[in-house]
């Protein structure tokens, strides 16, 4: 039996998800770069850096057709919404949130649905 490759939806989704990384990573330079003590610095790259593997850990498994990981994204993203709602947002999180809603709304088309489907068997 053949698998199905992997829909354009999932594979734009998955360009989106490492481009929400990548502004990640950008915007915690700053604050890694900034004066402190060392304790400061150690626990800011420490927590980069477990936050960073979560992100590619979640990015890979939804690469490899992991529904659960699709889902999580998705309750992420409400999650985010819900944040952004209450909260002052800055342009470049406004960014990230329209990134990271377009990119769950590909993981549940149709084609991305029935590749995902596909991937459990």
């Amino acid at each position: 039996m053949k698998k199905k490759s992997r829909p354009n939806e999932v594979s734009i989704a998955l360009a989106l998800l490492w481009t929400l990384f990548a502004i990640y990573i950008i915007k915690i330079i700053p604050i890694l770069t900034e004066p402190g003590s060392i304790f400061d610095f150690i626990s800011g790259v420490g927590f980069a850096i477990i936050i960073s593997l979560i992100l590619i850990f979640f990015i890979e498994m939804i690469r490899r057709g992991e529904n659960w990981a699709r889902i999580t994204l998705l309750v992420l993203a409400i999650i985010s919404i819900i944040n952004t709602a209450f909260t002052y947002a800055n342009p470049l999180e406004i960014i990230e949130i329209v990134l990271l809603v377009i990119a769950s709304i590909l993981l549940f088309q149709k084609s991305s649905s029935k590749w995902f489907m596909s991937k459990k068997k």
